[in-house]
């Protein structure tokens, strides 16, 4: 080893050891060009001389140091032919120091980067800024990549096809700018009916998966909501896969209730359980029974929110959905079932009517002043 890069490994073994806590990483990605198995076999001889001398705290941080970075240097070498493991970790340090909720526009513009080496390099970063005591920024990257392995596991291929993301991208973004124009998305789903098929559910559900687990909660309801309204419009789309139309619509309304959580945002939960039941109500996979039996479990767990005496209307609403369900039921007794529909039936009439005689005394009193 020639004596000017021994003496620059002993320097940043020695910048390592007396730096301030939390400022380890700043300096190994500053010094990236000697971040190799010679570094960590230097730091391995340090410790054992520092072992030798009791120093254990000493000891203890560069060998964790080391084997976490050997891990990393040992994974990236596995294979030559793909990106450069400073890719993964200049992606790392993006999303280190960009601003709150751009997050998921970065990993969409690196999208070639995400996969199963990309959760390693997150985990192994986080792994060492909990060792080095920058506590909030390990569990930051732990819940990017928590989210992404479990895409990465349930999607059908190591990464989401490229055409299905740009689509999804465009759509999304559409529906952002003009408010869920239904002529401007329509017109970009005319222009690609051959990609609404499962391939587009499945590449909806692992994106959104990702980006809103991965997000902050400001930012994760706005892309849910986005997601909502369109696929509110897929839902009614005439053209196209029907069958497959439905199943977006519903991975969509499914992912969304990963940001709008019942116990922080009642009022969307319940609303996007109401837009489940409509869609497993229009559903033409599955067996009919089963899916008319999941839409009554959504529009009763909407009434858990929306209850008679302070959201009248949508109340209503829902028993006259529970009646039409319970009308077309197949599970169950079939005279059972007409005389539940009957009373859902009552009860949405007895409410608007109460409703109404509310709203008329009250323009009456308002007349009266």
């Amino acid at each position: 080893m020639e004596k000017s890069r021994l003496q620059a490994y002993m320097n940043l073994i020695r910048e390592l050891l007396l730096c301030p806590s939390g400022e380890e990483w700043e300096i190994l990605r500053a010094n990236g060009e000697l971040v190799d198995a010679q570094l960590i076999e230097l730091m391995e001889k340090v410790a054992i001389r520092a072992e030798e001398k009791g120093a254990e705290g000493t000891v203890a941080f560069l060998r964790d140091l080391g084997k976490r970075l050997a891990a990393t240097i040992n994974q990236n070498n596995q294979d030559e032919d793909s990106e450069s493991p400073s890719d993964y970790l200049r992606l790392v340090e993006t999303l280190l120091h960009c601003e709150s909720g751009l997050e998921p526009e970065i990993l969409r513009e690196h999208k070639d980067l995400i996969d199963t080496r990309l959760v390693m390099t997150l985990r192994q970063v986080a792994g060492i800024l909990a060792e080095i005591g920058e506590g909030n920024a390990s569990v930051y990257l732990h819940s990017i990549a928590d989210p992404l392995a479990e895409a990465l596991e349930n999607a059908s291929s190591d990464a989401i096809a490229p055409a299905y993301l740009d689509l999804l991208g465009e759509l999304l973004r559409v529906t952002a700018n003009t408010q869920g124009d239904k002529k401007a998305v329509y017109d970009i789903l005319k222009q690609h009916l051959a990609y609404l098929d499962m391939g587009f559910v499945q590449a909806l559900d692992d994106w959104a998966t990702a980006t809103i687990f991965s997000s902050k909660p400001h930012i994760a309801y706005l892309i849910a909501e986005d997601i909502v309204n369109f696929s509110l419009l897929v839902l009614d789309f005439p053209e196209g896969d029907r069958k497959c139309n439905v199943e977006i619509a519903i991975a969509g309304f499914e992912s969304a209730l990963r940001a709008f959580r019942r116990d922080r945002n009642p009022e969307k939960w319940a609303e996007v359980q109401v837009h489940i039941g409509d869609a497993y109500q229009q559903r033409l996979l599955g067996e009919r029974g089963i899916n008319l039996e999941v839409a009554i479990e959504c529009y009763r767990a909407s009434l858990e929110i929306y209850e008679a005496d302070t959201y009248p209307q949508e109340c209503a609403q829902i028993h006259s959905l529970l009646s039409n369900v319970y009308e077309n039921r197949i599970h169950g007794d079939k005279t059972d079932n007409l005389q539940i529909a009957i009373a859902y039936l009552r009860s949405a009439w007895e409410i608007l009517t109460l409703l109404h005689t509310v709203a008329s005394k009250n323009t009456g009193d308002r007349i009266q002043e």
